[in-house]
């Protein structure tokens, strides 16, 4: 028998690579270099049997195809390892044929012998039948060998290929191998008894989607990144969630997701939970609510458990402004639940007398789904479409269909437009025509034939009964157009200041970019870019995240050329449609008002800072400058006339050049501006003063007027739009430049 040495692959490399997914080439390639060892470059034969083939193929073949693989005493390549794992898994019928001829032919390839091959069929014969009684073994394997040896050679001692070729494909288990290649095919690259994925594990275990997870898994990570604990806590859900959820559900609502009660929501858990809130059938969802009031999980809502129950779903319902919510009260709700626990009959009829006050009962899960149900209030219904709300606009799940996402978007909106504006709150600007467009694209239809619909069709129906019109916030457009908008409060101006990541590009605005949207198909991108006016600086960095300076030069007005969108509808919408130009815009308080206003246009200010001096003139300075060190800069106080010169000779009037610009409140103090220069810039609020630049009469130069006052507001001031602040960095020497320059502009004149 052939294959000594190495014998060329009937398949080439680059046909083998194109045979491969990306992942397999990429697996084969880690586990290669992980067999390798040292050296990297080549398989030893050990490896390749252990690693490659596994201990239960027989030594003899292990041998045949390591070598028919290219091996050598040196070892095994990776290309040829590649082609000959390709050709065992993904070769045609035609090119195993050829592999096994070149395991049986002779040196030169051109013909098998006859006693070649029957050596190698009685090796392949004896090892396949080894457990057995050896002498029982060769009774029964002789005569099966001899039949396909006369099949195959008849009264010759040699066959050509094509004889070989025509032979197998009628006797495709004659042979050991030809049986493993041919017949059986039981080899594969990536197997499909492979352990099922992560998210194949998740699917299969709640109603959702592999697709649905890993978008979860996105808004996880995210929430998580941003969750000052590094866990998503109860600390880091509660301000995600409330409002809309009560602040009395909130401890509840984080219990129904934690299921193991070790403080926090992993990512599994979120899974599970978001499905049974979502994605399961009434009964589940149903239980889901239950657990949420069921603190103690022992599957009873004890009295108390009981009225806080009643409370927290009044609130909700009483928030949806539905008439048939508004003269309930929580004593009609307790009778009804007292009804239901002792003999089990509705409430609204029963002729049972209650107690005044109602005594103390428990309610079961069974009472809770059954109340659930057959309650004409319907209760429960209003605080599930709350759940559903938020693990679609928060948690990051998309809904099923566009009218879903019509009504969970538009539902959010109306109950936050009720609620009315906060002080601190953000609110997006969005394009009137991206918003008019996704509305014709996410209205629903009557004759929809969507399978989702119809599934949540308890969820639309119970939305349409308090969503009416556009579901568009209304703002007075005297308040719109007012630009002297200001606050006094502290902590949103913080918050609005440290909403801003780099974002140098967001002012640059993006005509066309929903300019292939069809009719009636998606919206595309949110395009602001008709809202903005065109970018002064377009290379000069933003510190803050205000979006883009909206244009002045028309008086923009709501409905007709934007929406406002809460925070969190607009971090759903941006995830779904993505937003590449964001407006947030503050909801502030003016001191002499007691209307609260949304500030459009706060102050757009350029920032300067003070050139470094070359490296030369530094060391210039230091050398020349030395007793001006050591006196910690009172050289200026010496009457000496030898002090000056030495100042003169090094000093310079600094130079300044615009770093930055940032926007800030109207009302913003200046404390508060140095604050977050320094907290954006990592500098120290002790070796930085604020200067403004005051345009002079002429306009051809500035004075510079030092911010001194920290509790002045920017509006006191006379601080105007696109002014210059300078942020002065004291020098290494304790030294501050511009007195420093004042000193240089002092000795010349």
């Amino acid at each position: 028998m052939g294959a000594k040495d190495s014998k060329p692959c009937c398949i080439s490399y680059e046909d083998a690579v194109k045979r491969v997914t990306d992942f397999e080439l990429r697996r084969i390639k880690d586990a290669f270099k992980r067999s390798a060892g040292t050296s990297g470059t080549a398989l030893s034969k050990i490896a390749f049997v252990q690693d490659v083939l596994g201990d239960g193929v027989p030594t003899v073949v292990a041998d045949w195809l390591y070598a028919a693989c290219g091996g050598t005493p040196k070892g095994i390549a990776f290309k040829e390892l590649l082609c000959g794992l390709v050709l065992l898994t993904k070769g045609t019928q035609d090119e195993k044929i050829r592999f096994l001829w070149t395991l049986y032919c002779n040196e030169s390839g051109t013909h098998i012998l006859k006693q070649d091959f029957q050596k190698a069929i009685q090796i392949e014969t004896t090892y396949q039948n080894a457990p057995a009684n050896t002498t029982t073994a060769k009774s029964n394997s002789l005569p099966g060998t001899a039949k396909y040896t006369v099949a195959l050679f008849g009264p010759n001692d040699r066959v050509t290929f094509e004889q070989f070729k025509s032979w197998i494909q009628i006797y495709k288990g004659a042979t050991v191998l030809s049986k493993w290649l041919l017949q059986d095919a039981c080899v594969n690259l990536s197997s499909e008894l492979e352990t099922p994925t992560f998210y194949q594990s998740l699917a299969g275990v709640t109603h959702l989607e592999e697709q649905d997870i890993g978008v979860l898994e996105k808004v996880f990570w995210l929430l998580k990144g941003l969750a000052l604990t590094g866990q998503l806590d109860l600390e880091s859900l509660g301000p995600l969630i409330s409002p809309p959820v009560p602040k009395a559900a909130l401890g509840g609502v984080f219990l129904a997701f934690d299921e193991n009660h070790d403080g926090h929501i992993d990512f599994k858990e979120l899974c599970c939970g978001v499905s049974a809130a979502c994605r399961g059938p009434n009964v589940e969802r149903s239980k889901f609510c239950f657990k949420v009031f069921d603190i103690d999980r022992d599957g009873v809502l004890n009295y108390g458990e009981v009225g806080k129950m009643v409370d927290i779903l009044l609130f909700v319902a009483k928030e949806t402004n539905a008439a048939c919510y508004k003269s309930v009260t929580s004593g009609q709700v307790m009778e009804e639940l007292y009804r239901r626990a002792l003999d089990g009959s509705g409430g609204d009829g029963a002729k049972l007398d209650v107690p005044d006050p109602v005594p103390e009962f428990k309610f079961t899960q069974e009472d809770f789904l059954i109340w659930s149900i057959e309650s004409s209030r319907n209760l429960v219904q209003p605080f599930l479409d709350l759940l559903f709300e938020v693990c679609h606009i928060v948690l990051g799940l998309r809904p099923q269909c566009k009218h879903l996402e019509g009504d969970i978007v538009r539902g959010w909106l109306a109950r936050e437009v009720r609620r009315g504006y906060k002080v601190g709150q953000f609110w997006y600007l969005v394009s009137s025509d991206w918003w008019q467009h996704w509305q014709q694209y996410t209205q629903p239809s009557v004759t929809s034939s969507c399978v989702h619909c119809k599934v949540a069709s308890s969820y639309a129906n119970s939305r349409s009964n308090v969503v009416g019109g556009s579901g568009m916030p209304g703002v007075d457009e005297a308040v719109i157009c007012d630009e002297s908008f200001t606050s006094n409060s502290t902590e949103s101006m913080g918050d609005l200041l440290n909403t801003g990541g780099d974002s140098s590009s967001l002012g640059s605005g993006s005509s066309g970019i929903s300019c292939g949207r069809q009719p009636g198909g998606p919206p595309g991108v949110i395009d602001n870019g008709n809202l903005i006016a065109p970018v002064m600086y377009k290379q000069i960095p933003t510190l803050t995240g205000e979006g883009g300076r909206l244009k002045r030069d028309l008086t923009l007005v709501q409905h007709r050329d934007f929406e406002l969108v809460p925070d969190s509808l607009w971090k759903a919408l941006s995830q779904w449609y993505d937003g590449p130009l964001p407006l947030p815009r503050q909801v502030i308080q003016p001191l002499s008002s007691a209307e609260v206003e949304l500030e459009l246009y706060p102050l757009n200010l350029r920032i300067l800072r003070h050139q470094n001096p070359p490296a030369q003139q530094q060391q210039q300075q230091q050398s020349n400058s030395t007793w001006g060190s050591i006196s910690g800069g009172y050289g200026a106080l010496t009457s000496a006339g030898q002090g000056y010169p030495t100042v003169s000779s090094v000093l310079q009037p600094p130079k300044k050049y615009l770093a930055y610009t940032a926007a800030f409140s109207r009302l913003a103090t200046v404390k508060q501006v140095a604050e977050f220069l320094c907290q954006r810039l990592k500098l120290r609020v002790e070796d930085i003063r604020l200067w403004h630049l005051v345009p002079t009469p002429t306009g051809v130069t500035e004075f510079p007027y030092l911010l001194e006052e920290d509790i002045l507001t920017l509006q006191e001031l006379s601080i105007s739009d696109n002014d210059q602040l300078l942020l002065e960095i004291r020098n290494k020497d304790l030294t501050w430049p511009e007195e420093l320059g004042s000193l240089t502009i002092a000795h010349s004149n």
